[in-house]
């Protein structure tokens, strides 16, 4: 997907619109999904949005979709051996759903998946590029920024997870499925899928909202309203609308890393991105100061917000155990608060320089991914370097404008 903008500015969409989306609006009423002064538009070069077709009030419904109209993990699906239900997350549940009713020729799944966007679609990001890589670490891929070869990583490993335990099940569907044969649906159930808890549970399953599933990301914050109940899915407006406005709503605070992972698309200026500094501050931490971190839990996992040109705690008690006596340390990690002379801007200045001793290697890093992109053997995996090639430009920007504020102040 590409990325989404927030501003409140009516949008010019593109009347060449498949028919097959006013077909699928129908489709979705008489399932008794309510579609209130809304309809999906191509966006010039931002894919299928929601945009109004009438004004709407805040607070308006706009979207239900009920409980009966959703697609859900099929409980049959799920035996193994010895008639024992298998340990499946619920991604793999739903997605081995699909992959059934599309075997079957099921009828909703064939309206529903004339909407989604095709494996060719899916082609171009990196989650499918390292799938089908003849190697599980090409020579560029340390020179991804660590945040983003962490996620990166992270969500290889969920789909080796969920195609393993799906590989065991009985039933017929899932006979000889292999990785090719099974990523697209792992991919749907990934990017277009709502968390939901049915009457009577304990445990929440993934479910397919059609139609709700049309809406495009923002910020969290900035976006409409979305409700779970029993009842199914809300979708309610944020604030007053005009005509011709696209209607957006959070997937969650992710950072942009997580975004162009998982959904192929990031939003510079995003208040929920953050960038991870790990690989800036643990090499300036001598033996006993990462030692200290790692007794009181606070070795690792330090973020900077661009947005806001703000450290996290953890941040901020790594470096200052680097100045302070232990006494002081431990005031500061107990309260927020400097026992003493506040201590802020020294350690802001710190951050900046350890900033500026890594630029060199980061520089590096990017005339890698980028050789790795201008030697590209298809296109597609050259859509997908140039997407990582952005965010690392995104990074090391954000990373310079912090120095370049702070490094004046040692």
């Amino acid at each position: 997907m590409p990325s989404r903008a927030s501003k409140r500015q009516k949008l010019e969409s593109d009347p060449a619109i498949d028919p097959k989306h006013a077909a699928f609006t129908d489709w979705a009423r008489q399932r008794d999904i309510e579609i209130d002064r809304v309809e999906p538009a191509a966006l010039p070069g931002r894919g299928i949005g929601l945009m109004t077709t009438k004004k709407i009030k805040k607070d308006d419904q706009i979207i239900h979709v009920p409980a009966e109209a959703m697609i859900k993990p099929q409980t049959d699906l799920y035996k193994i051996a010895d008639d024992k239900t298998a340990s499946i997350s619920p991604q793999a549940r739903l997605a081995a759903t699909l992959m059934h009713m599309d075997s079957t020729k099921d009828d909703e799944y064939e309206t529903c998946s004339s909407v989604w966007p095709t494996s060719d679609d899916f082609e171009s990001s990196l989650f499918w590029y390292s799938l089908t890589a003849h190697t599980a670490s090409p020579p560029w891929y340390d020179s991804m920024p660590a945040t983003l070869r962490t996620a990166s990583t992270r969500l290889m490993q969920d789909f080796r997870r969920d195609l393993l335990s799906v590989q065991e099940l009985e039933h017929e569907s899932f006979k000889n499925v292999t990785a090719q044969s099974f990523v697209y649906f792992w991919t749907i159930a990934n990017t277009r899928s709502f968390a939901w808890k049915p009457h009577g549970r304990r445990e929440g399953v993934m479910v397919m909202c059609p139609f709700l599933d049309y809406m495009n990301h923002c910020p969290s914050g900035e976006g409409c309203g979305v409700s779970m109940s029993e009842e199914g899915y809300t979708l309610t407006a944020n604030r007053d609308y005009e005509i011709g406005e696209e209607i957006l709503a959070t997937y969650g605070a992710h950072s942009n890393d997580k975004l162009l992972v998982h959904y192929g698309f990031t939003m510079p200026g995003s208040a929920d991105d953050s960038i991870q500094l790990d690989s800036i501050i643990l090499p300036s931490l001598n033996d006993a100061q990462k030692s200290d971190l790692e007794n009181v839990g606070y070795l690792g996992n330090y973020s900077f917000f661009p947005s806001t040109e703000e450290i996290c705690f953890r941040t901020q008690v790594a470096l200052r155990s680097k100045s302070m006596t232990s006494n002081e340390w431990e005031y500061f990690m107990n309260s927020g608060d400097d026992i003493g002379v506040d201590m802020d801007e020294e350690i802001k200045s710190d951050l900046a320089t350890f900033i500026e001793s890594t630029a060199y290697r980061r520089q590096l890093d990017l005339s890698s991914l980028q050789l790795a992109a201008d030697h590209a053997s298809k296109p597609t995996f050259r859509a997908a370097m140039e997407q990582v090639i952005q965010r690392a430009i995104q990074i090391n920007s954000a990373l310079a404008s912090f120095q370049t504020s702070h490094s004046s102040r040692q």
